[in-house]
């Protein structure tokens, strides 16, 4: 499937957040102790996003 670079610049975008949410996840996880609070709201980021890509490359697919 072909991207338009709008399209393309905006999924790069937003995997490029979820990987650096996954990061701060990661780094926050191992601090001791962990901020539960902080965790939680990383979570909660990290899935919100997740949501959004996914619906992203599910509307790109109904296009095709």
């Amino acid at each position: 499937m072909a991207l338009k670079s709008s399209e393309g610049a905006s999924l790069r975008d937003k995997m490029k957040e979820a990987n650096t949410l996954s990061l701060s996840l990661s780094e926050e996880s191992i601090k001791m102790p962990p901020d539960t609070a902080k965790l939680q709201q990383l979570q909660t980021q990290a899935m919100e996003l997740q949501k959004t890509v996914l619906a992203e490359m599910q509307a790109l697919q109904a296009v095709k």
